[in-house]
């Protein structure tokens, strides 16, 4: 039967090319949809898993979100070191993160702040001794140091605000790398790392600062007294003109986590916001339910496409399978055999149309990544497949192989009606 249904396909070359390669172009976008839909999920929030409270000058939940976690945007406003100070001596406070933004390396978003960002599960070096922010070095996301070509002690110059194009570079004042994060699969691998207070002295023009030479073993500095002095991680004699865009906040308590929240967002001395990280990007997902209605509808209107696409293939030829099958009918072939061959026929159409599917995507898996995820901070998990994935292939092979049972019987009716017609002479 193998034999005998592989030789009708080959027989039908051109049609089944057409049918197999319409499915399998619906089965891709299928999974290019479910695979970024799942990952962007996943990516935005490790994130945000180890952090309770993010904090920052008053603007809405979600942007607050958006620029200090995800590096998408721009803040508007900054506060100072007050509400540091103010946040951090909260009796049920463990640690405060600062964060300061604006800057950017050849339009990758520069991320002021101190080694405690690094203290989170997904983060391991790659590259270097150590992640310490030290004087004047930086610490590279794995894509910044992969599309850059930059290693251990390069230097690198940051450009005054962020995008694409700058019209000042801080050429003054060069960094060196001291160390490479691997590979998160987060808008992480695009940041460029520093210390807050080298931040304010790239801003600072009456107080130039001396550079590392490049011989320089940057990451411990531990023959300069005054380096570590001025990065001081705890900040307790940190630059008044230091200005800052958010605080990761960690609790001791997680239960005292709305209490912190209300006396952050009733401080008086500066206007502070402060949002539950984890229920602000749920709240951001909702805003997509929109969207992601309209891709599920998509989606099925890529099934039905494929569904139709099968369907016109064997009905395309119905004369000739007709005939074909009335021969196995009068050479004694049982309705079960012309329904197990329809079936056979149709089932190798979806099994090569889901593999070609899958060769197709992880080909062009590069490509899709380099030209128009990475640049919005997207990525692909390749490592597995999702469940809306497996749901969709299961539903289209399902629903082809009912299509051929009903085809199957389709052509047994006219074949019976021929089986008449030959069997009186006509």
């Amino acid at each position: 039967m193998f034999k005998i249904a592989l030789k009708s396909l080959i027989y039908r070359k051109w049609s089944l090319v057409l049918t197999i390669s319409t499915l399998l172009l619906s089965l891709f976008l299928l999974i290019l949809v479910s695979r970024v839909h799942q990952s962007s999920r996943s990516s935005f929030t490790k994130v945000i898993s180890n952090t309770d409270l993010i904090v920052g000058p008053r603007t809405s939940a979600q942007n607050l979100l958006m620029y200090s976690a995800l590096g998408i945007g721009q803040p508007t406003h900054s506060v100072g070191e007050a509400s540091f100070n103010f946040i951090k001596n909260l009796p049920t406070v463990s640690s405060v993160n600062p964060i300061t933004i604006g800057d950017s390396y050849k339009s990758y978003p520069v991320i002021a702040t101190t080694e405690v960002f690094f203290d989170r599960p997904n983060v391991n070096i790659d590259q270097g001794a150590t992640l310490k922010l030290s004087h004047m070095s930086a610490v590279l996301g794995s894509e910044v140091a992969r599309k850059n070509n930059l290693q251990i002690k390069d230097r690198l110059t940051i450009d005054h605000g962020g995008g694409a194009h700058s019209f000042e570079t801080h050429d003054e004042h060069p960094f060196v790398v001291s160390a490479i994060i691997q590979p998160t699969g987060t808008p992480l691998d695009r940041f460029v790392f520093i210390h807050v207070s080298d931040f304010s002295l790239l801003h600072n023009k009456e107080k130039p600062t001396n550079t590392v030479d490049s011989t320089t073993k940057v990451e411990g500095h531990h023959n300069d007294h005054d380096h570590d002095h001025d990065h001081d991680h705890d900040h307790d004699h940190a630059d008044e003109d230091v200005r800052y865009n958010a605080f990761f906040v960690n609790l001791k308590d997680k239960s005292t986590i709305f209490n912190v929240k209300r006396q952050i967002d009733e401080f008086n001395l500066e206007p502070l916001v402060s949002i539950i990280p984890g229920q602000t990007l749920l709240k951001f997902w909702d805003n997509f339910k929109v969207f992601e209605l309209a891709i599920e509808f998509m989606a099925l209107a890529l099934i039905v496409m494929s569904l139709l696409a099968v369907l016109s293939q064997v009905l395309s030829n119905i004369q000739i399978r007709v005939k074909e099958l009335t021969l196995y009918k009068i050479s004694g072939a049982s309705n079960r055999f012309i329904i197990s061959l329809v079936f056979l026929e149709v089932f190798f159409i979806s099994v090569l149309s889901v593999f070609l599917s899958y060769v197709l995507f992880y080909s062009l898996q590069p490509l899709i990544l380099s030209h128009f995820l990475e640049p919005l901070g997207l990525y692909l998990d390749i490592s597995k497949m999702t469940s809306t994935e497996v749901f969709y292939i299961l539903l289209v092979t399902g629903l082809t192989l009912l299509t051929s049972f009903f085809t199957a019987l389709f052509i047994i009716y006219y074949s019976k009606k021929m089986s008449v017609r030959i069997n009186r002479g006509l």
